[in-house]
């Protein structure tokens, strides 16, 4: 089980942290961090997870409009922001 789902958000903190350094375009990353961010208190930081993946999301689509992950990680996205466009 991930560490979010085993409520070891700090660690998870880090870890994402690390995996977005790596790669910066890892909406996977960014969205699990969101989460982190969230269940930590950091209703800022979650929010600015969540609005990347969905910015790195859209950039994609535009060049794999037939991806149906990138509808599902931009979704997530939204869905983190309670944001339903």
């Amino acid at each position: 089980a991930s560490m979010v789902m085993q409520q070891r958000y700090a660690e998870a903190d880090a870890l994402y942290t690390q995996a977005i350094a790596a790669n910066p375009n890892a909406i996977d990353a960014y969205l699990q961090r969101s989460v982190a961010r969230r269940e930590m208190g950091n209703a800022q930081g979650s929010q600015a997870d969540a609005n990347t993946a969905v910015r790195l999301a859209d950039a994609q689509l535009k060049a794999n409009p037939g991806n149906a992950k990138l509808y599902y990680q931009r979704g997530t996205g939204y869905r983190w922001l309670k944001a339903y466009p």
